[in-house]
């Protein structure tokens, strides 16, 4: 396990203020798969489509305008 790990966000040509983790594991732990599977074994149903692969999860919809996406996805992050 790591602690109190730091990491930026990037969306482009922009970055965000260092942001603090408290705990993690190291990228390509073994441990990370098993534990993710776990944690998410139990999500609840989504109107969003849910794509995961090894230790990420996707979320995915469609909608004809932005306010009805975002909508959507924060509906069922919150759920």
């Amino acid at each position: 396990m790591l602690r109190d790990t730091r990491f930026p966000v990037y969306m482009g040509d922009k970055v965000s203020s260092w942001q603090r983790q408290k705990n993690s594991l190291p990228h390509g732990s073994v441990m990370a798969p098993a534990l993710f599977n776990l944690y998410t074994n139990d999500l609840p149903a989504m109107k969003c489509l849910r794509f995961i692969y090894a230790d990420d999860i996707c979320w995915a919809t469609q909608a004809v305008t932005f306010k009805e996406l975002d909508n959507t996805l924060t509906a069922d992050l919150i759920d």
